[in-house]
This record gives structure tokens, C-alpha cells and sequence, in this order.
């Protein structure tokens, strides 16, 4: 089984909306979604705290290999879901200054071997960025107006 989701739909956006319940007032206007996906023995899910224009896009993804820890891939994932959540109190309760790396690390809990890692982003001035250099790129192109100048 190669990347296909886990838990259905229904389930994630059931998860998704108790997140948002449970960090109302700390989340402001940003918006939990949760997804699952199973890859052979590995089970991973993804935690996205985000506002409406993606200026701030927070990932926590945790994977875990079920086989190894003895779980069924849908306990697996509903175990990562709840240590994210655990990790999103204490971000919250720190007033959003507790990061976990930007790279895999390997975290164990309740004697559970597991990897995770999140980076806040800007998605939003990423996307604009882009189309600034998307735009200068046509000009160039077109030969009307160089991105050098003298």
C-alpha cells in the first residue's frame, strides 16, 4: 500500500473540528486539518494549524512504524493525532514560542518509538515571491526589460 489515506474523510474532519473546538480561543482565525496516510509498515499524519491566506501554515508531521511498535495502522494514527494534540497544548500554553525540528527527530511516548517534525511558514508571501520571479521571468523572456539594472 503506497500513500493511500487511512482514516477516512469523515474521521479527519471530525479530528479537525475537535482541534479547533479545543484551541478556539488560542488558534484566533486559524483553522486545524488533520490527514493520515498509510506507506507500507509506516503510518503518517499531518497536523496543519493555518490561517485563511497561508501567511501562517504550521505542518506537525509525526510517522510511525506500526509493524515494529505492534499497532494496527488506524491505532497508529489515532496515536500520533493525540501527541500532536499534546504538543499543540503545549505550544499554545507557551504563547506559540515551543518548536520541534525542522528535520525528522525520533521522540518516544508511552514507550511508543516515533518521528516528527514542523517549520512555521509563510505560504502566502512564498507564493508571492514566486510570481514576482514568475513575472520578471516573462519580461526577460519577452526582452522588454531586464531583472538587472545598472
Amino acid at each position: 500500500m503506497i500513500l493511500e489515506r487511512l482514516l477516512p474523510a469523515d474521521v479527519t474532519a471530525e479530528l479537525s473540528k475537535l482541534l479547533n473546538k479545543k484551541y478556539a480561543a488560542a488558534r484566533g482565525q486559524r483553522q486545524f486539518s488533520v490527514t493520515t496516510r498509510r506507506d507500507f509498515d509506516q503510518v503518517s499524519t499531518v497536523v496543519v494549524l493555518s490561517d485563511a491566506r497561508e501567511s501562517f501554515y504550521y505542518p506537525v508531521e509525526a510517522r510511525i512504524n506500526f509493524v515494529e511498535e505492534e499497532m494496527k495502522p488506524e491505532e497508529a494514527a489515532f496515536f500520533l493525532v493525540d501527541y500532536i494534540d499534546l504538543y499543540f497544548e503545549e505550544f499554545f500554553h507557551e504563547t506559540e514560542n515551543l518548536f520541534i525540528p525542522i528535520d525528522w527527530t525520533s521522540f518516544t511516548y508511552e514507550a511508543v518509538d516515533f518521528e516528527m517534525k514542523g517549520q512555521i511558514l509563510n505560504r502566502y508571501a512564498e507564493r508571492l515571491a514566486d510570481q514576482m520571479l514568475a513575472d520578471s521571468d516573462l519580461l526577460d523572456q519577452d526582452g522588454s526589460r531586464s531583472s538587472y539594472t545598472n
